[in-house]
């Protein structure tokens, strides 16, 4: 996530070849991270549950997202939407799970729970600024 949003802020600020080689590296980085969930599902699903309850598990929700609104400031729409799919099928789940399991005292990880809430929310906003700054007129 940090190298993702490293990324548009690097973009914002006229760092494009830098902001496109963190990209790089934060699109490399989710790609892996994705596979290992993935794999750890198919591996050991006990493991998975004990994780995917816990509030760093929205990650899962957060990553994409900022990964999608750097591509949509690339202009690769079809990208930054399918991201963008698939954070908001993952959100609910992940979100039930942790709001299910989370205790009295919680640790600073429950913020995740609004990042990965405000990342769909970011996600949408950027994407339909997009769309309204290409109509005609």
């Amino acid at each position: 996530m940090a190298t993702g949003i490293l990324s548009v802020g690097l973009s914002l600020t006229g760092f494009e070849v830098v902001s496109v080689v963190a990209l790089c590296l934060a699109t490399a980085l989710w790609v892996l991270l994705a596979f290992g969930f993935s794999a750890l599902i198919l591996e050991d699903r006990r493991r998975w549950e004990a994780i995917a309850d816990t509030p760093p598990a929205l990650t899962a929700v957060a990553a994409p997202t900022v990964l999608g609104v750097r591509c949509e400031l690339l202009g690769l729409t079809p990208v930054a939407v399918s991201l963008l799919v698939i954070a908001a099928l993952v959100w609910p789940v992940m979100l039930i799970a942790v709001l299910r399991h989370l205790t009295r005292r919680a640790p600073g990880a429950v913020f995740l729970m609004c990042v990965a809430t405000q990342g769909l929310a970011v996600m949408r906003a950027s994407s339909r600024r997009r769309s309204a700054t290409c109509l005609p007129g």
